[in-house]
């Protein structure tokens, strides 16, 4: 590891720290994180150059102007002080922006229009959605209590929640938790919710925080839409990359004793 000694990998107080030293304490602490990520990036950049990806002038231009409209650069010496904060130069800018447009025509390139479809075909149940509010009490029996009043007084839930319920962060807006998928779901309270009707109250659940009501708002089926579509995208890509990873049997030879 003698060579290593001679590469400075960072500076801590002022003080190099050699390549060497990073290597130890990674041997060390057993952590692999960060080769993982390097494994990871290795992996795409030669499966880009192996699809024959490209990107043009016209494009890496093209992602230049969006970049600086998003962070609002509109003149080009505040593109040079955005650059000099962070120790940018404009080639490692450049390198940048080219290489998050290869990942996206990768990405592309992996995670088709009918991969997608094939996706949301196969796991549609899982993009299903439920609005829900919830009431959450300490005592079970207190949760049955107002569960008993809910269905036989017909009491409101949006005031009983008010009332009793020991979280924070929604009793005063009538529990609403919004939008909540079937993944999102324990087991047990995804079957209850998506299997009851619209306005039905259902439960006691036990929890970490407590016994739990819910009031079932709306039920959504899952749809193929933009948000959707993208997280499939992402879901896709990141299954084909971990084959690929898997495939390549990564060793990790910088940790083994010398």
């Amino acid at each position: 590891m003698s060579n290593l000694d001679q590469i400075t990998a960072l500076k801590i107080a002022g003080e190099d720290v050699s390549l060497a030293e990073v290597v130890r304490s990674l041997q060390l602490s057993g952590k692999t994180e960060l080769l993982a990520e390097v494994a990871r990036d290795l992996i795409i950049q030669s499966e880009i150059s192996k699809r024959g990806l490209t990107v043009s002038d016209g494009e890496l231009q093209a992602a230049a102007d969006d970049f600086r409209r998003d962070q609002k650069l509109e003149r080009a010496v505040d593109t040079h002080n955005w650059l000099n904060d962070r120790g940018w130069s404009v080639e490692r800018l450049e390198l940048h922006l080219e290489r998050k447009l290869f990942h996206e025509k990768l990405l592309n390139d992996v995670a088709t229009e009918d991969a997608v479809r094939l996706h949301f075909a196969e796991h549609r149940r899982a993009y299903d959605q439920a609005a829900i509010s919830h009431l959450v009490v300490s005592d079970r029996a207190v949760a049955d209590e107002l569960l008993s009043q809910v269905d036989e007084d017909d009491a409101d839930f949006e005031s009983l929640v008010r009332q009793h319920s020991t979280d924070t962060t929604t009793n005063q807006n009538g529990g609403r938790l919004g939008l909540s998928n079937r993944l999102s779901m324990s087991p047990l309270i995804e079957s209850h919710v998506f299997s009851t009707s619209e306005g039905q109250v259902i439960g006691p659940f036990e929890t970490k925080n407590g016994f739990h009501l819910i009031l079932v708002e709306r039920l959504i089926s899952g749809q193929l839409d933009e948000n959707v579509s993208e997280a499939i995208r992402q879901d896709v890509f990141e299954t084909w990359l971990d084959g690929q990873i898997a495939a390549a049997n990564v060793e990790w030879t910088i940790l083994q004793e010398s």
